[in-house]
């Protein structure tokens, strides 16, 4: 059996289609950096 779909908290779909991609996963990384600096900043 191969897995065709990832999917960990919310994020499913095959992978390589139109949205979930190499590109979708950069900006979702960029996005969890900026999320966690922040909450960084906040909690000194």
């Amino acid at each position: 059996m191969t897995k065709k779909y990832f999917g960990t908290d919310g994020i499913r779909g095959p992978i390589n289609s139109k949205n979930i991609n190499g590109d979708m996963f950069f900006k979702f990384g960029l996005a969890s950096g900026t999320y966690f600096k922040s909450q960084k900043k906040k909690n000194k």
